[in-house]
């Protein structure tokens, strides 16, 4: 059977991948394509950090306490990975592939160390021995 953590592992490798697509689209100019793989990158990236915040961490923060420091870190890199976000979407929306890519790059850096934390941190708290 999967644990909650392998599960959470392999969709924010999903994520990584989608980011990947948009930058493949973004490479090659086509922004209809960009923008729609964008679309759903979002998408799943809301809906990803929305059940973190809501269901998971304070699941962890009754464990753990409130002022759980790894759980407050990773909301605050929410925050920052959501506004890379936004001005992708806003840049994506101006057509400004020059500026979609130089964000991406920033995006891709930061997302993946988010999720790596999130392995080395958070995930082996979700673990029955835990």
């Amino acid at each position: 059977m999967e644990t909650l953590g392998r599960a959470l592992t392999r969709e924010a490798r999903l994520i990584e991948g989608l980011q990947t697509v948009v930058a493949r689209y973004v490479a090659d100019a086509d922004s209809k394509a960009a923008s729609a793989a964008l679309d759903s990158l979002a998408h799943r990236l809301r809906q990803r950090i929305h059940t973190e915040e809501t269901l998971l961490f304070p699941a962890i923060e009754a464990r753990f306490g409130e002022d759980f420091e790894p759980t407050q870190r990773m909301r605050r890199e929410h925050v920052a990975i959501l506004d890379l976000l936004a001005k992708i979407e806003a840049a994506m929306t101006a057509k400004n592939l020059p500026a979609v890519e130089g964000d991406l790059y920033e995006f891709k850096a930061a997302l993946h160390t988010h999720h790596e934390e999130e392995a080395r941190v958070i995930f082996p708290l979700l673990e029955p021995t835990a």
